[in-house]
Order: C-alpha cells, then sequence, then structure tokens
C-alpha cells in the first residue's frame, strides 16, 4: 500500500509541495509535526483528486479552523484524525458550524476530534 509517515517530522509547507502532484496516496500521517498547518494541506489535492486518499492523522499539528474547509474537500477519506491541535482544542464549542460541515461533507468519513469526540461514520 502506498502511504507517507512522518510522524514528528520536520514536515513544513513547503515539503508537502514535493508530494502534491503524487495521484495515489492512501493513507497519510503527519502526527506531531509542527511545521504543518493550514498552508500545507493546500498541497494534498494530488491524493484527493483521485479518491486515493483514504487515512489521513493530523493530530497535534498547527492546522486551525480555516484549515477544515479544505479538509472538508477531501471528500475519498474515510478516517481523519484531528485531535490534539492546539489551534482546534476549542473548535466544538467555537465553532459548531464547522463540527456540522465535517459531518455534511464527509458522511463516510470517520472524524477524530478529541480522545473523547469522534463522528463516526453514517451507516
Amino acid at each position: 500500500s502506498s502511504g507517507i509517515n512522518a510522524e514528528y517530522g520536520e514536515v513544513s509547507s513547503v515539503g508537502f509541495r514535493h508530494i502534491k502532484n503524487v495521484p495515489y496516496i492512501k493513507a497519510a500521517s503527519f502526527a506531531n509535526c509542527k511545521y504543518v498547518d493550514d498552508a500545507a494541506l493546500s498541497h494534498l489535492h494530488g491524493s484527493a483528486d483521485t479518491g486515493s486518499l483514504k487515512v489521513l492523522n493530523l493530530c497535534n499539528t498547527n492546522i486551525t479552523p480555516l484549515a477544515l474547509h479544505q479538509l472538508a474537500e477531501l471528500h475519498s477519506l474515510k478516517h481523519l484524525d484531528i485531535s490534539e491541535c492546539r489551534l482546534l482544542a476549542q473548535m466544538p464549542a467555537n465553532h459548531p458550524e464547522l463540527i456540522e460541515l465535517l459531518k455534511t461533507k464527509l458522511p463516510k468519513c470517520t472524524v477524530v476530534i478529541s480522545s473523547n469526540k469522534v463522528l463516526r461514520e453514517k451507516a
């Protein structure tokens, strides 16, 4: 299977440019990558556009609520982990509309928001 595991890596949005045209990534984990931010996510569309990207782990990265609009467009996702992102820490309380956006746009995706909040795939 084709995947990227960059956990705890020094990957930045500049580094993401090198993967933007890789069309068949099935799973990508950028957990604990402190330089992964909103700008980096725009480079994931190569794999997203082909429908191959199924699993994306952005746990403990520096994405903000604005990134959720980009993530909501990754319709092929089956599992998305955005837990422990400090810039999303208060998201469910402060941005209920973004939770609804993810539910609506990604109905076949399990979204991990925190250790005690998971949006399950609709049956």
